[in-house]
């Protein structure tokens, strides 16, 4: 169904947030100038490295490394901590914040 078919009230329901734009788009500027951060860093650093085969290594970002806030980061921790654990107990939560504050992360 097009967009042009929607009543005018589920048009508005289809719209995102104006937090949730910001958060885009913010999001978009930081990745677009890590990458070009990164890639100008390798490029001064070492631009022929080869691998063992001879092949040219290719640089990447993983994504998933990259945090939007401090908060975002602090929950990625707890959620790496806690392997595959999907809800964490209070007990376990505590006991990695303690890990977490011991290694000063």
């Amino acid at each position: 169904m097009e967009a042009s078919n929607f009543a005018p009230e589920e048009k508005s329901k289809r719209r995102l947030s104006y937090q949730t734009l910001e958060g885009i788009q913010r999001t978009t500027r930081a990745l677009v100038a890590t990458v070009k951060y990164t890639l100008g860093k390798r490029r001064t650093i070492d631009v022929e490295e080869r691998d063992q085969t001879g092949k040219r290594k290719e640089c990447y970002i993983l994504g998933r490394t990259l945090q939007q806030d401090e908060a975002e980061h602090y929950f990625s921790r707890q959620r790496a901590m806690g392997g595959g654990s999907v809800h964490p107990s209070v007990s376990q939560f505590l006991q990695h914040q303690t890990v977490m504050e011991a290694h000063g992360n």
